[in-house]
């Protein structure tokens, strides 16, 4: 369908029928909804919670489907939108001064990692890990926290986080330079306290 393959490829964005919104969306879902809940799971660190605001925002898009204003793909548009509720539930959190944050890993772990039950060991080195750089991630400033999130839960390229962020590609790269390389200081405290 022209405008599905026109929206998920940065193209602009014709109304289509009745009938093609809904083929549209169902593909989006579908194609999508992994990524997604990545993206919402990177922000909360919590399963239920991450579904909750995928399922939130692909409701919210739909209906509010008529007010697209076709500057970006529906594609970023529906990311911008789970971005958004996630930063919601986060102030709601701090407002309610309650933030909790499940343990990774698990039931709960949504990043795929390989089958490690045959070594216990290491998948328990591997939930620690995960536990630690989250730690870490979460020591970043906002802007920070979402450029990694975007890029490495979500696998979003420069320039779908920049239409996501209502940003320029550029600051997009530098913001994510500065990340990472926060990121990797803060790990490096960790290691170094972890090792004394």
């Amino acid at each position: 369908m022209k405008e599905h393959f026109c929206a998920l490829n940065e193209n602009r964005w014709e109304k289509p029928s009745a009938d093609e919104i809904r083929e549209l969306f169902i593909s989006i879902a579908e194609n999508h909804r992994d990524s997604l809940i990545n993206v919402a799971y990177g922000f909360l660190h919590e399963k239920e919670a991450a579904l909750d605001v995928v399922q939130e925002a692909l409701l919210k898009a739909y209906r509010k489907l008529s007010t697209f204003q076709n500057q970006s793909s529906l594609f970023t548009w529906v990311y911008r939108i789970t971005a958004n509720l996630c930063k919601d539930r986060l102030r709601q959190r701090k407002r309610q001064k309650t933030a909790p944050v499940e343990e990774m890993g698990g039931d709960n772990h949504i990043f795929e990692l390989p089958d490690l039950a045959a070594n216990p060991r290491r998948s328990a080195e591997l939930k620690e890990r995960d536990k630690i750089v989250m730690a870490a991630i979460e020591l970043l400033p906002d802007n920070h926290q979402q450029i990694l999130i975007l890029r490495e839960a979500g696998g979003l390229s420069y320039k779908e986080i920049a239409r996501v962020l209502k940003c320029r590609e550029g600051t997009v790269m530098s913001r994510l330079f500065h990340a990472r390389k926060m990121l990797a200081a803060r790990l490096k405290t960790f290691a170094e306290d972890l090792g004394s």
